[in-house]
C-alpha cells in the first residue's frame, strides 16, 4: 500500500499557495486537536529559502485572496463540498488505480477533507502571510492526513519534521536550479549529485550535500551535519 501512495499522491504548492494540491503522477492521523499556529512552533525550512512570491505571486491577478482552502478563487464551495470525507478507508489493493487516484483527489487541486482539515487546525495566524514556521507544521498536518486516508494513522505511520530533510530539499533545488554551489562542488553533470545545469534529469541535485561547514549556516546553532 504504501508504494501505491507514494506514486498516487504528492504533495505540491498550488499556484505557490499555502495550501496542499493533488498532482497527476499517480502515487494517518489527522494530528486532530492540534493547532499550527502559534509563536511556539520551530521553523524547519532554513532561512536562506527565498519565499519573496509566495506572498505576492499567488495574488496576481486577484483570483486568490490567500492561503487558505476559500481564499483560492477557482476552486468553488460546491467543489469543495465535493471533496469532503466521510471517514472512509480507501484502499488501493481493492481498488483500481484510477478508482484510487478520484477517491484521494477528485480533482488535481483538491485533496480530499483537506478543507475541514485546515479549518479545524487555523494553521496560519494570517492566512494572507502565513510564516515558514506554520507553513512547515501545515505541511506535516496535510500529509498525515493523507495518510490517515488510507488508514495510516498508528505513531510509526506519522510524519515528524526533520531538519536535515528541510535543508537538503533546499540545497537540491539550489544545486538544480542555480550555480551557487558547482564551483566548489564539481561532480557529473546531470547526476543526481549533481551539477545540473543543461541537464533534463528531474531528479538532478537531490543527492546533493554540501560538506559540514557549509551545512551549518543551514541548520539550528549546534545540530549535527546531514548525512545520506
Amino acid at each position: 500500500m504504501s508504494r501505491t501512495l507514494s506514486t498516487a499522491i504528492v504533495l505540491a504548492g498550488q499556484m505557490s499557495l499555502g495550501i496542499v494540491a493533488c498532482t497527476e503522477v499517480g502515487g494517518g492521523d489527522s494530528s486532530a486537536g492540534e493547532t499550527g499556529a502559534g509563536p511556539e512552533l520551530e521553523q524547519y525550512t532554513p532561512d536562506q529559502a527565498n519565499w519573496e512570491t509566495f506572498a505576492t505571486k499567488p495574488f496576481e491577478g486577484g483570483t486568490n485572496q490567500a492561503h487558505d482552502p476559500d481564499g483560492v478563487g477557482w476552486i468553488s464551495a460546491e467543489d469543495w463540498a465535493a471533496a469532503a470525507w466521510d471517514g472512509t478507508i480507501y484502499n488501493p489493493s481493492q481498488m483500481t488505480p484510477e478508482a484510487f487516484a478520484a477517491a484521494l483527489c477528485p480533482s488535481v487541486d483538491r485533496v480530499r477533507g483537506i478543507r475541514a482539515v485546515f479549518y479545524q487546525h487555523k494553521p496560519f495566524a494570517d492566512n494572507q502571510n502565513p510564516t515558514k514556521a506554520e507553513v512547515d507544521e501545515w505541511h506535516r498536518i496535510a500529509i498525515n492526513h493523507v495518510r490517515a486516508l488510507v488508514g495510516y494513522t498508528s505513531e510509526d505511520r506519522q510524519v515528524k519534521k526533520d531538519h536535515c530533510m528541510f535543508a537538503r530539499a533546499l540545497w537540491g533545488d539550489e544545486r538544480k536550479f542555480t550555480t551557487m554551489w558547482d564551483a566548489q562542488y564539481p561532480g557529473t553533470e546531470g547526476s543526481a549529485a549533481g551539477p545540473c545545469q543543461g541537464s533534463n534529469n528531474a531528479h538532478c541535485g537531490a543527492s546533493f550535500i554540501p560538506d559540514p561547514v557549509d551545512q551549518a549556516p543551514y541548520l539550528p546553532d549546534a545540530h549535527p551535519s546531514c548525512t545520506a
